[in-house]
């Protein structure tokens, strides 16, 4: 996927310095605002399923302490 992410922006760019398209740059650069969401998103799960883990872990174990 980041080669895609790569290629688009290298082609998005070049289109925008040659004049064929009038985009913003902020929807010409698209394409890698979208790969970092994604891994942002990711590592969001991994922390939520990391902290649900360790308050079950820790509630397991005061359940059996007492």
């Amino acid at each position: 996927m980041k080669a895609l992410v790569v290629i688009l922006t290298a082609m998005f760019t070049g289109a925008k310095l040659a004049g064929a398209i009038a985009w913003s740059w902020w929807l010409v650069f698209a394409p890698v605002w979208v790969y970092l969401g994604i891994g942002v998103a990711i590592d969001f799960l991994i922390l939520i399923i990391t902290g649900i883990y360790v308050l079950i872990s820790h509630y397991e174990d005061r359940k059996r302490g007492e």
